[in-house]
């Protein structure tokens, strides 16, 4: 709940849409529901621009499934970035390891996925200042050449002009 209220009330308005995969967190059931979430996220990678593994606090122990070899390799060869935020502030499991980003807390990853997006728009921002700036430069040199074009154009007629008057004069 705080991972979705933290995208969802983010202060830049962005929104996000997000597929929630049902999966246990700890105990044995763990590590075949989470494979099979992950399996179903590399089944549509193109849908997805992230994959997200969340889980509150809890002892040591519950953080076992975490480090399982099988999961961890399927996380580590998914088609997209994995965050995970499973809720430590001091372990750390094998699966942290393999992710693209590991955060503390659920709220952690979706303040790295607001802030992702941020930096993403700044910089689509700047880029298409960067764009404005030179087509209006290469507008302006464009501008230039044509000037001179019509100038050239004009002298050029009216250099012709006098040249036919003196030839209609003789005549």
């Amino acid at each position: 709940q705080d991972f979705r209220a933290q995208l969802a009330q983010n202060a830049f308005g962005y929104r996000f849409e997000c597929r929630f995969f049902s999966s246990a967190v700890q105990g044995d059931r763990q590590e075949t529901e989470m494979r099979a979430a992950l399996a179903s996220v590399a089944k549509q990678a193109g849908r997805f621009d992230c994959a997200v593994i969340l889980r509150g606090g809890g002892a040591r122990l519950d953080l076992a499934g975490f480090d399982s070899l099988e999961l961890c390799r399927q996380a580590a060869e998914l088609p997209v970035p994995l965050i995970t935020g499973i809720g430590h502030e001091i372990d750390e499991t094998v699966l942290d390891r393999v992710a693209h980003s590991a955060l503390k807390t659920p709220t952690a990853v979706a303040e790295f996925l607001v802030r992702h997006n941020l930096f993403f728009e700044n910089e689509i921002l700047r880029l298409g200042g960067q764009i404005r700036d030179l087509a209006r430069f290469k507008l302006g040199a464009q501008h230039s050449g044509l000037d001179r074009l019509e100038t050239a154009a004009a002298w050029s007629l009216r250099s012709r002009l006098r040249l036919a008057g003196q030839q209609l004069d003789a005549a």
